[in-house]
């Protein structure tokens, strides 16, 4: 339990950076991220006229931006996980201790 809540402190301020970008600029920001890390086949949730993109708050406070288009984007205090039409989420990113926005914000 004390793992996750570590991870949950350590993702939190990576995904309130995020949370703050309008789809034009967290769009192109999440595909520098996941640029390797995801097969060509979803190369369509990159692409900013196909998506929707899904922020949510809970109790004010940030908790999970969707970006989806049949399969889904799922971005979190824990990371980015990957949402097929037809199967089960994968985590594809952490946001831990060596995970950094600082040259791709």
């Amino acid at each position: 339990m004390d793992q996750i809540k570590r991870d949950y402190e350590l993702g939190l301020p990576v995904l309130t950076k995020i949370f703050e970008l309008k789809k034009d600029k967290l769009i192109p920001l999440i595909k520098k991220v996941c640029q390797g890390v995801i097969s060509e086949h979803y190369n369509h949730l990159f692409e900013p006229k196909n998506v929707r993109v899904t922020k949510k708050t809970v109790d004010d406070e940030v908790s999970e931006i969707r970006i989806e288009f049949y399969d889904a984007l799922l971005i979190s205090p824990m990371g980015i996980h990957l949402s097929p039409e037809n199967g089960a989420n994968k985590k594809i990113i952490a946001f831990n201790e060596t995970f950094t926005l600082e040259n791709l914000i």
